[in-house]
């Protein structure tokens, strides 16, 4: 792992926010390195920190793609959560969300 990769991760099960640490230097966040912190999360099982990143992007006004929901999903399979009701946490009201019935 490289020092951005170590860095990543101890950030990711630290207290402090890496995308408030970016914005302070000046650095703009975008999908690519939320889904880069939220596949750190998937992998060291901080799905937690992943709810919070997905709620940062959200009200940074970062739309979501197609990896994020895969990524946030696979985090949650590895961690042995029942999926159903994470779809219906990571799915916004009114956007490109998943139907799911019961």
């Amino acid at each position: 792992m490289d020092s951005y990769g170590h860095r990543l991760l101890l950030n990711i099960q630290g207290e402090s926010t890496l995308p408030q640490e970016m914005r302070n230097n000046g650095i703009a966040c975008n999908t690519i390195t939320y889904n880069t912190m939220l596949d750190a999360c998937a992998k060291c099982g901080c799905m937690e920190k992943a709810s919070m990143l997905l709620e940062d992007m959200r009200e940074t006004s970062i739309d979501p793609d197609i990896i994020t929901y895969s990524t946030i999903i696979k985090g949650y399979c590895l961690a042995g959560d029942p999926i159903a009701e994470r779809f219906r946490q990571i799915s916004p009201p009114g956007r490109h969300g998943f139907n799911i019935q019961r």
